[in-house]
């Protein structure tokens, strides 16, 4: 079995217990991104990806925060991110859970991308570090658990010394941390019709009940352009996005 093939088994193996914990608490979830292009136009996840993505509402973080210790039971982490992304990690793969917040008729998620040069590792960890850095000014509301790279006792450190500094100085932090990353980072403002989220239908995939949008061919119209049904090797997500635009990190 290959590498590939083993972390897509691993990956839905995650996100069905993630899914059965999601449902017992009502957090309300659909799939989007490569995972629904994947599912509706070639019934699978798509060759070479092994990434499931979900997009939740702001207003689930709280009951997944509630919910760590089920979550432990499963020997699942969860991080929490600058922009309320929360990543699900188990033996090194994870399910992306992008949360956005409702405007009315739209709904709108915003984050830092990786470095541009994505061939870096070593500039790939400065982005984790400094987005993790900005996460603290932030004074984050939901902790959940630590990265790798720094220990859960660290963590709490950080996370009650960055609140309480004076609100002037988090924000003096959180614009110089900004400022280095728009040197080498793209900035997102992600929108999409918020019914894509709201109307929702379920389907099987691989044996599992998951949520797509109902209208699932019109998200991916807007998401991925009219001819969403040819497969594009050289696709770059932050730069063929349909639904996202770049935004100058000063102005947001």
């Amino acid at each position: 079995m290959n590498k590939m093939r083993k972390n897509k088994q691993e990956n839905i193996s995650l996100f069905k217990d993630i899914k059965t914990i999601f449902d017992i608490n009502n957090i309300h979830y659909c799939v989007i991104y490569g995972l629904l292009l994947g599912i509706i136009r070639e019934g699978k996840m798509i060759e070479g990806d092994a990434d499931i993505d979900i997009g939740i509402w702001d207003t689930s973080l709280l009951k997944i925060q509630q919910n760590l210790v089920r979550f432990h039971k499963k020997e699942i982490k969860v991080h929490f991110t600058e922009s309320g992304h929360v990543t699900f990690n188990r033996d090194n793969v994870h399910v992306s859970a992008m949360c956005f917040i409702q405007d009315g008729a739209v709904a709108k998620r915003f984050t830092f991308t990786h470095m541009r040069k994505h061939n870096n590792p070593n500039l790939s960890k400065v982005t984790q570090v400094l987005k993790y850095i900005r996460w603290l000014t932030m004074k984050p509301e939901y902790v959940g658990d630590s990265p790798q790279f720094i220990s859960t006792n660290m963590q709490n450190i950080l996370v009650n010394g960055f609140s309480m500094m004076p609100s002037d100085m988090r924000k003096m932090f959180k614009k110089i941390v900004e400022t280095i990353l728009s040197s080498g980072c793209h900035y997102f403002v992600e929108e999409m019709p918020s019914v894509f989220l709201n109307d929702f239908i379920e389907i099987d995939f691989q044996g599992i009940k998951v949520n797509i949008p109902k209208d699932s061919k019109g998200y991916l119209e807007q998401k991925y352009g009219r001819d969403w049904m040819i497969p594009k090797k050289d696709y770059v997500y932050y730069r063929d996005s349909k639904t996202e635009h770049r935004t100058q990190v000063w102005k947001t």
